[in-house]
């Protein structure tokens, strides 16, 4: 059995020269595609911190408004209690200053 005669003509260098110079153009850009990506992704990572650092300030800050507000509330309550006993006295002592005008009315200067 012979093996086939293989032909080699430089048109066919050409051509394997030519398509390893694409090959490589190819490469290339693809290389540099991966680095634009890799860079993105970066970005896009520190973004993604960022706001995560954000939203955990974020809910730090709304911890202590809720935190001042529950102590607000509190005060309230406390105010409202002295202002109500505040008038229960004051209603208290105008019943007495009534009182003691009656008992005074008999005397005169």
């Amino acid at each position: 059995m012979t093996l086939p005669l293989v032909t080699f003509r430089p048109t066919h260098l050409l051509l394997s020269v030519t398509q390893a110079n694409e090959v490589q153009g190819h490469a290339q850009s693809v290389t540099e595609i991966n680095q634009e990506i890799s860079t993105d992704m970066r970005l896009i990572t520190d973004l993604s911190t960022q706001i995560a650092t954000a939203a955990e300030e974020q809910s730090a800050v709304v911890e202590q408004i809720l935190q001042n507000v529950e102590t607000l509330n509190s005060g309230v309550g406390e105010t409202k209690l002295a202002s109500d006993n505040i008038a229960e006295s004051s209603t208290e002592l105008a019943k007495l200053a009534t009182d003691l005008e009656k008992e005074t009315s008999f005397f005169r200067v």
